[in-house]
């Protein structure tokens, strides 16, 4: 079998280097068009079409086609130019990651002056004709526009998106909780691919983002919820692209700051008794000053002494802090920064030097400790910024460093390679104390609803660090033909130290390992383009080494080890793409996926401790799952300035991780990570978007979806036969935790530009003045009805809690200072200041009231059931 994989994955990848690959996997787009004479509508050969401020152009073929590849994304002016023709410049040219832009061209024999240009005004298209499947990009100046910390904010507007709020950070432990995580089309929390200028930053051992980017560092976000090419994998739901910004060819500079601590005192300074007195009262806590201060700056260019322009550079760095509405025992501290160097010694090639930091101290609040005789005060020198602590209260910490190289060799117009190697750590550390055998023995309360004393027996520290090299090729065979492939090889050091502990802290063991899996791929694609057709056919080859042992017999865990199998996959998928008209488009895309689980499962209690209270054991051959996938939509453009999308889709997902109970093992039963859940998801997506008509551009969109399987989580198959009394674990479908069938949002963006607006006493009062106004509603999540003593009484997540909506709004102006830009604007988050109930109590279906016996009224008040209240921040902005 092993030679078996070693020879076929040999032969892909032989076969990959001969025909070409795609660059950048995922970095570049491409430009596309043709020149005709402007009275007889012939073609014109000869012509140089050339991206203004770059070395980068082509020319027309004797069918006045013409095609540009290697584009980074970004807006640019397009010149054509030929002896006997004027020159015609068209400016506004958007280039957006893996998409064709068309431009053509219409041309005037020479009758103006030598010099003399005709320039026009691109509109950027509306439908995107060569899209095979559902592609959503928003760019830097969209998410600068809206009220958006970071881009995870702008993420959930796209359709298709949805995530679960922030708790208590259960997912860290291995509760296999789905809290931050992010929900595409229906699928698990740790299904999206997350890149940074093409390469991978997820987190391998939890899965969901690895790392965060500075928003002033993106110059564009990229989500593929539908189906994508097979130059993606390691992926069941999506693909999240993060392209970074390069220095430009002039200097700029912007600096940036905001805060809401101008209202009342911080959410961090009230008392646990004055938090709980206003959800009391109020039913929220309703108050604006979060102790929200946020700074940054971005600096890029050519360098200084490099006259020729050929070495550029970009560096940008944010400061963040924040009580959150919560407040006490609840804070963030955040740093990040990017730095981007860019050498062009010839036209043929480039270099580009990236590195990216990230480093975020959060502590979370535990309604559980949140008692107020559990204070103390912090030990010296802790880097979380608030003063007190509450027992049992745990912190995270996370650190990530990704350093980047990118070679690209252009060949000649047709074709160019990139070699792209990369080096990615992520350390993250939860705990309540620096060492996991200091902890002590939790009792509780009367009501049982709080600790009286005691440490939360969460203690994990962790690192994935991730060596990764790519190369990748384009070969234009042809006007119609973009072959494209690749290889893939990332190497893993998988380190992790765990408390193991079921609430007890008389019975747990510390775990601790070191593995080093392999993962590889190669893939061959081809894209072709004809005027009424577009397919997109591609193979993807995985390969997977875990480097682990498994057990001979399950049934004897301690016993004697064997290597895990390798595993070899094979990915066929297909698009199609047929502009019916210049204002119509149908798509069609169909796809086998694969990823590999995430390495806790692989490798969890390493050590094989059976003598702790429920044993879960991880497994080292567990096998890739899948999703088998399609979708078909219609783009419509409807007027001149409104487009219509409208894309049904449907996923088959298998070999989901579970897990399985083995009662007979021995010296004791155990429960091992299985692949055996299963699920799928089905929905209709509706976009509605309009390019800026009026001074108003507007996006909105409708998502009806529903996401069923056997399970929600890969312990709930341990969970209910070890319940009390047992539960038969469920074998059919149900709905899924994060299953939210009603999901709208809209984005709505009023701005006069300079020079525009009306006059007022002489002056444009208004121009560079801009309202944003967005919006969301979501259908509420489900729960399982329980009884007072916590019994189910109905099926599970037959319930479901209310819907939720919130309105965010962002009013800026600019003016010019000094031959610079100087902007102020508010944001207001939560506008309505409306009362979301994001969770409930499964025996009442109320946020607040429980008949449990056992819950007090201070219990009861979570303050977690509801959501975030109005908050309203002021800044500035200082651009040059």
């Amino acid at each position: 079998m092993e030679q078996l994989v070693k020879r076929s994955l040999a032969l892909f990848m032989v076969a990959a280097l001969l025909c070409g690959g795609m660059a950048s996997a995922g970095t570049t787009g491409k430009l596309a068009g043709e020149v005709r004479d402007k009275q007889t509508k012939e073609p014109v050969p000869g012509v140089n079409v050339v991206l203004e401020g770059t070395t980068i152009g082509g020319v027309t073929d004797a069918n006045g086609r013409y095609f540009i590849l290697l584009i980074a994304p970004g807006t640019y002016s397009l010149s054509a130019s030929i002896i006997g023709y004027q020159t015609v410049k068209v400016t506004n040219v958007k280039i957006n990651v893996d998409l064709t832009t068309t431009v053509n061209f219409e041309m005037s024999q020479q009758t103006l002056q030598i010099g003399e240009k005709i320039e026009i005004v691109a509109e950027r298209p509306l439908i995107q004709k060569d899209g095979v499947t559902t592609m959503q990009v928003t760019e830097a100046e969209a998410v600068n526009n809206m009220v958006a910390d970071d881009f995870k904010d702008a993420l959930t507007l796209n359709s298709g998106i949805t995530t679960a709020p922030l708790r208590d950070g259960a997912f860290s432990s291995n509760n296999e909780s789905t809290e931050g995580l992010y929900f595409v089309r229906g699928g698990r929390g740790n299904e999206l691919a997350v890149l940074v200028d093409g390469m991978s930053v997820r987190d391998g051992i939890t899965g969901g983002l690895g790392t965060e980017i500075a928003n002033s560092a993106i110059e564009e976000l990229q989500l593929i919820s539908g189906n994508f090419n097979a130059e993606y994998g390691n992926a069941l739901s999506g693909v999240l692209n993060l392209v970074t910004q390069e220095g430009g060819r002039k200097t700029s500079f912007r600096v940036r700051g905001l805060t809401d601590a101008l209202f009342g005192k911080s959410t961090g300074d009230y008392t646990f008794a004055e938090r709980d007195h206003l959800i009391e009262t109020k039913g929220i806590l309703d108050r604006s000053n979060w102790g929200t201060y946020q700074g940054e700056f971005s600096l890029g260019g050519p360098l200084p002494l490099m006259k020729s322009g050929k070495l550029k550079y970009f560096v940008t760095g944010e400061y963040a802090q924040s009580d959150g509405y919560i407040g006490v025992l609840q804070n963030e501290f955040s740093r990040r920064g990017t730095a981007k160097l860019t050498l062009a010694p010839t036209t043929q090639h480039k270099l580009a030097l990236t590195t990216n930091l990230n480093s975020e101290d959060l502590q979370i609040y535990e309604h559980l400790f949140a008692h107020d005789e559990l204070i103390e005060v912090r030990a010296p020198g802790d880097t979380v910024r608030t003063p007190p602590n509450y027992v049992g209260n745990d912190r995270f910490s996370t650190r990530n460093v990704q350093g980047l190289m990118a070679w690209t060799h252009t060949l000649s117009s047709k074709a160019f390679y990139e070699l792209k190697a990369q080096y990615f750590s992520r350390r993250f550390y939860d705990r309540v104390k620096d060492d996991p055998l200091d902890y002590s023995l939790l009792t509780y309360n009367d009501a049982e609803d709080f600790v009286a004393s005691g440490d939360d027996p969460v203690y994990l520290k962790q690192e994935d660090r991730l060596l990764q090299a790519k190369l990748d090729f384009t070969w234009q065979a042809d006007i119609n033909n973009n072959i494209k492939g690749g290889l893939d090889f990332a190497k893993r050091r998988i380190w992790r130290k765990q408390l193991l502990a079921e609430g007890d802290i008389q019975n747990t063991r510390v775990d601790q390992y070191t593995i080093y899996p392999v993962e590889a791929a190669a893939y061959l694609q081809d894209k072709m383009e004809f005027k009424d057709l577009v397919i997109n056919v591609g193979l993807r080859l995985d390969y997977f080494d875990p480097r682990d042992s498994v057990a001979v017999v399950p049934n004897q865990p301690l016993g004697k080890r064997q290597l895990a199998d390798k595993t070899l996959r094979l990915s066929p998928r297909v698009g199609f793409a047929h502009p019916i008209s210049e204002r119509a488009n149908l798509h069609f895309s169909y796809g086998h996926f694969y990823q590999v689980p995430e390495y806790n499962k692989l490798a969890f209690n390493r050590r094989r401790f059976v003598d702790i209270f429920r044993p879960t054991l991880g497994f080292a051959g567990l096998k890739p799952q899948r999703t088998i996938a399609f979708e078909v939509g219609w783009d419509q453009q409807l007027t001149d300035f409104l487009a219509l999308t409208v894309t049904g889709y449907y996923k088959d997902y298998e070999n989901l991780v579970s897990t399985d109970p083995y009662p007979n093992a021995r010296p004791a039963a155990v429960t091992y990570y299985v692949n055996q859940d299963f699920a799928n998801s089905r929905g209709v997506e509706l976009n509605l978007r309009t390019r800026r008509t009026n001074h108003i551009a507007s996006y909105f969109s409708y998502t009806l979806s529903r996401a069923e399987g056997n399970s929600s989580n890969p312990l709930d198959t341990r969970n209910d036969l070890l319940a009390r009394p047992p539960r038969v674990p469920v074998k059919e479908l149900i709905v899924l935790n994060w299953d939210r069938p009603h999901v709208f949002n809209f984005n709505l963006d009023f701005r006069y530009a300079g020079g525009q607006g009306p006059l007022l006493w002489g002056s444009r009062l208004l121009e560079n003045f801009g309202v944003n106004l967005t919006g969301r509603f979501e259908s509420g999540l489900p729960y399982t009805p329980t009884d007072s003593r916590g019994q189910r009484i109905a099926d599970e997540n037959s319930a479901r809690a209310p819907s939720t909506w919130q309105l965010d709004l962002r009013v800026d102006k600019l003016v010019n200072v000094a031959g610079m830009k100087l902007g102020v604007f508010t944001e207001v988050s939560n506008l309505t200041n409306r009362r979301n109930i994001v969770s409930v109590f499964t025996d009442s279906g109320l946020p607040n009231d429980s008949t449990d016996p056992g819950y007090s009224p201070q219990g009861e008040r979570d303050p977690y059931n509801i959501g975030p209240q109005r908050n309203i921040r002021f800044g500035f902005e200082l651009n040059y």
